[in-house]
């Protein structure tokens, strides 16, 4: 399992060398900072693979293995080394090269980042410490995933010991004669009275009466039961991992928190640069991967056909799918919502930069949860659907950048091209407004430079995030009008939606789910 998923990552890893090979005829790159890159490049993937191995094992659902995997490793390699590094700033600057010295031991992106940049002899060649450390994390997580492998085959054997089938009954005799073959009597079925309530004897009844106490009572579906499951369909299945979910946040924000004020920073709106900064790139994660994983889990659940045999509208689909995926980012956004209305309150942002937040964090990451539904229903597999939805962002906001900025470098435009990607760039929105918190006008977006109040800014910043949602909303729509060819069904042309008549729920039958009129 392990090294079948890692065929694609270690070919495109091979793929590099002859680019590396070409840099280096170039000149002024070393062999030995080609090899600790690959080395390091490798191990990553594989510790990657190890860790998501064996969380897929604890954790049914895909979307909530790759979440926990990404949070996992940012905390080991982005979270701990800025809260150390914060606490050293506070305490001095001059322990702050033994935690430097440390975190290259087992950071692979501060490895590379030393290596690129050539200062690899200040850190003493640690790459391939880290190349060691990482290479024994990925035995502790393939040991661990065994371990849960075997208990999980116990489990299954001692299920399957414990079923005894039923012993088949030797069948009667033939019949001679019509003489032979006895009479059978008609069965009495007793129909107990109005209002009486039925009483089950023996063993079944027991667990008849201890099921009905112990269940609730049944809610009515709604018309559109896509909608109705999937706006019942928390981010996290159980109550064991919404209680460690909201340990483990609440714990990080603390730490954070404690970390600004010993270094008298929690006051500063500079600090919820990075605040807002990291909150929207969370969300934008949480859609990107809940999004492309509401249609193709149903693919890979062998729950598809059945919703498409079923009597519903492609609009009902989508659209349920795509209200159930923010429906599951609500409480993450409640979080934020709180944190910034505390700093707001305290009087460290105004009003309209708690506007300008929220704004832009809803609105800019409703065209992710568009594109995952799209590329859900377009993929086979989770995994694809989840690496381009991931992609998008990227290409968006840095690959398109970084083809702008070649380009303006070659017509000589002195940045004007490049600064148009800031138009609808949020971490611009997010990071000039937090930055001019304070003060009474904004730079626009642009190469103009131009300067408007911080109403104002926060005015255009919802006017593009309105026309993500529109985007958003175009795509959903196209998702729809193709949804028969995509999946293909025959189209409906009269739908049985409806046909179907309604049901009044005054008249008997309704609870049972008969139609009444």
């Amino acid at each position: 399992k392990l090294f079948s998923r890692l065929l694609t990552a270690l070919t495109l890893i091979g793929l590099s060398l002859p680019v590396l090979a070409l840099v280096r005829l170039l000149g002024g790159v070393e062999v030995q900072q080609m090899i600790g890159v690959i080395c390091l490049c490798a191990v990553v993937a594989l510790t990657s693979a190890a860790l998501g191995l064996m969380l897929s094992v604890i954790v049914s659902r895909a979307y909530a293995v790759i979440l926990l995997a990404y949070l996992l490793m940012g905390i080991a390699y982005a979270f701990v080394p800025m809260i150390v590094m914060v606490y050293a700033s506070a305490a001095g600057a001059r322990g702050a090269m033994r935690y430097i010295h440390f975190f290259t031991t087992y950071n692979p992106f501060m490895c590379t980042g030393f290596l690129a940049s050539g200062q690899m002899r200040v850190m003493a060649d640690q790459w391939g410490t880290c190349v060691l450390t990482h290479l024994v994390v990925t035995a502790v997580f393939l040991f661990l995933s065994a371990l849960l492998v075997r208990r999980l085959a116990r489990r299954e054997g001692d299920a399957n010991a414990a079923y005894t089938p039923a012993v088949p009954m030797p069948a009667p005799a033939p019949a001679t004669s019509v003489d032979d073959v006895p009479s059978v009597a008609p069965l009495a079925v007793p129909v107990p009275p109005a209002g009486a309530t039925l009483e089950y004897a023996g063993a079944e009844g027991a667990m008849a009466r201890a099921t009905a106490k112990r269940g609730r009572a049944n809610r009515a579906v709604s018309d559109n039961p896509v909608l109705w499951r999937e706006l019942r369909r928390p981010l996290t299945v159980t109550l064991t991992q919404r209680v460690v979910g909201t340990v483990i946040i609440l714990g990080l924000l603390v730490t954070t928190y404690s970390a600004a004020y010993a270094n008298d920073a929690l006051n500063d709106e500079d600090t919820q640069i990075g605040f807002s900064v990291v909150f929207h790139g969370l969300m934008m994660l949480v859609a990107c991967v809940i999004a492309a994983t509401a249609i193709a889990q149903e693919k890979e659940g062998d729950t598809w056909t059945i919703l498409l045999a079923s009597p519903l509208s492609s609009f009902a689909i989508v659209w349920g799918k795509a209200i159930g995926a923010a429906r599951k980012m609500l409480w993450p956004m409640v979080l934020i919502v709180v944190h910034f209305a505390v700093f707001m309150i305290a009087g460290v942002i105004p009003l309209w930069g708690f506007v300008l937040v929220v704004s832009v964090i809803v609105l800019y990451n409703t065209v992710w949860i568009a594109t995952g539904i799209y590329l859900s229903l377009r993929c086979r597999k989770v995994t694809l659907a989840i690496i381009i939805n991931l992609g998008l962002p990227v290409l968006l906001y840095g690959v398109f950048s970084l083809v702008l900025g070649v380009i303006d470098e070659l017509m000589h435009l002195r940045g004007d091209l490049i600064e148009q990607v800031t138009w609808y760039l949020p971490f611009y929105y997010l990071g000039e407004g937090m930055n001019r918190a304070d003060d009474l006008t904004v730079d626009l977006p642009g190469p103009g430079h131009s300067k408007v109040s911080g109403e104002a800014f926060t005015a255009i910043a919802i006017v593009v995030g309105l026309l993500h949602l529109g985007v958003a909303v175009a795509i959903l729509s196209w998702t729809v009008a193709r949804f028969n060819e995509i999946v293909g069904r025959a189209p409906q042309h009269y739908p049985l939606a409806d046909r179907i008549p309604r049901r009044n729920p005054t008249q008997p039958g309704a609870k049972l789910g008969l139609p009444t009129s």
